[in-house]
C-alpha cells in the first residue's frame, strides 16, 4: 500500500462512476488535449475492433453535450469506425471543486500510467507473439516448387 492509496477518497471522486453510452457527435475535444498520428488510431480503432473497448473515456457534462476530460485516442478511433457512441463515466460539474478539476484529472491520468523501458516492450512483444503464435493452428507446409529443366 502506498502512501497515496491510504488518503480517502476526495470530493472529486466517487466511489462508483456513472457510465453511459454517450453520443460521439456531443462530446467536445477541448483544444489542450494531445493531438494523435492517424495511424495511432486506425491501430486502436483495429483493437477496439476486434476487442471492444476496455477502458471508458471520461466526459464532463456541459448543458446539451460533454466536454471530454480523458481518453481522446480512444474516442477517435471509436470516430475512425463510425461508430455513433463510447461508453463514458459521465461527471457533473459539481463533482469538480473548480474548473481546473477536468484538467487535472486528464493530466493525471496519462502521467500516472508508468511506461514501459525498452527492455520491458521487448518482454511484451516477445509474450504476445508467443501467445498468439500458440493460439494458432499448426501451419502445414506448402506445395515443393515446380522443378524446371534446364536442358544442359
Amino acid at each position: 500500500m502506498t502512501a497515496v492509496s491510504t488518503l480517502p477518497l476526495s470530493v472529486d471522486t466517487p466511489a462508483v462512476p456513472n457510465i453511459a453510452a454517450v453520443d460521439i457527435s456531443a462530446i467536445r475535444i477541448p483544444s489542450d488535449h494531445r493531438k494523435h498520428h492517424r495511424d495511432a488510431i486506425q491501430a486502436f480503432a483495429e483493437d477496439i475492433d476486434l476487442h471492444g473497448l476496455r477502458q471508458p473515456v471520461e466526459v464532463l457534462r456541459e448543458g446539451d453535450g460533454y466536454r471530454l476530460v480523458f481518453g481522446r485516442l480512444r474516442l477517435e478511433a471509436h470516430a475512425f469506425l463510425d461508430l455513433p457512441s463510447i461508453a463514458a463515466i459521465v461527471k457533473e460539474p459539481h463533482e469538480f471543486k473548480s474548473e481546473a478539476g477536468p484538467r487535472l484529472a486528464s493530466i493525471s491520468e496519462n502521467l500516472l500510467r508508468t511506461p514501459l523501458n525498452a527492455l520491458q516492450r521487448s518482454l511484451a512483444i516477445a509474450d504476445w507473439c508467443g501467445i498468439y503464435r500458440a493460439a494458432q493452428p499448426d501451419m502445414k507446409p506448402g506445395r515443393k516448387p515446380a522443378q524446371t529443366d534446364t536442358g544442359e
